[in-house]
């Protein structure tokens, strides 16, 4: 063997050893991911399967590294862990795969939780508001109103505040109440679009990364089909049969 080639194995040996050590720690991260675990609450599936596309590119940079230059300079032990990492890329293509109909359902069901909570505190502000619309319509008599719009404008509880017209200023209040509501649904309606925009981005970032993923795994079991094919001794090998030499 010459120089060159000698420092060509060793640059290949070198970067074999890096590669098993990424996708080493890269498995140790996924694992990690899953801790603690809160299966069937779609908020917390779907950030997990945004952490694993994110960290993808670190286990096929390892797998990569691992199957360089296929076969030269292979170390005997490796042949059974070239094998099981081959057959580990097809597991993982399949895993990505099959995400694809979770990340899709947990995103509408993400959505109708972030509906219900956005409509929850829409009904809670209007009921506030029409309670006190209603505080204000029922007080019939002046010094009842007087009472009614005390407590709601007052600011200093030993200072009355100034009233000159309670019913104009019923009916001012009572205005200002229907403009509040329009607001405060205007506002609601606002949350969730962006709320939803926010969320199909997410999604779609989410689901495109899966079949990137996926795809990226399959090739590579593809591609290594060399690593599955179980090497015969040379001593298991048939030997030529030697033609009689005749006299």
């Amino acid at each position: 063997m010459s120089f060159a080639e000698s420092q060509l194995s060793q640059s290949t040996k070198m970067i074999r050893l890096v590669g098993y050590i990424l996708f080493v720690l890269a498995s140790f991260d996924t694992i990690g991911l899953f801790f603690p675990p809160a299966f069937f609450n779609p908020v917390w599936e779907l950030q997990v399967m945004g952490r694993l596309v994110d960290s993808v590119p670190v286990p096929l940079i390892g797998l990569v590294m691992i199957f360089f230059a296929e076969q030269a300079d292979r170390l005997r032990v490796e042949r059974l862990p070239l094998r099981v990492l081959s057959w580990a890329c097809l597991v993982l293509a399949v895993i990505h795969f099959a995400m694809l109909p979770l990340g899709l359902g947990n995103t509408w069901r993400v959505n109708n939780r972030n509906n219900v909570q956005i409509g929850s505190a829409l009904s809670q502000q209007t009921i506030a508001i029409d309670n006190t619309g209603t505080k204000l319509k029922q007080a019939s008599s002046e010094e009842e109103l007087l009472k009614v719009i005390g407590s709601l404008v007052r600011v200093d509880p030993n200072q009355p505040p100034t009233i000159r017209d309670p019913k104009a200023l019923r009916e001012q209040m009572l205005k200002e109440l229907g403009t509040t509501t329009a607001r405060v649904r205007a506002e609601s309606d606002a949350t969730k679009s962006a709320t939803l925009q926010n969320l199909l981005r997410t999604s779609a970032k989410l689901n495109l990364g899966t079949i990137a993923s996926a795809i990226a795994y399959f090739f590579i079991w593809r591609m290594t089909s060399w690593a599955r094919v179980k090497r015969r001794s040379r001593k298991s090998e048939p030997q030529e049969s030697q033609p009689e030499s005749t006299t």
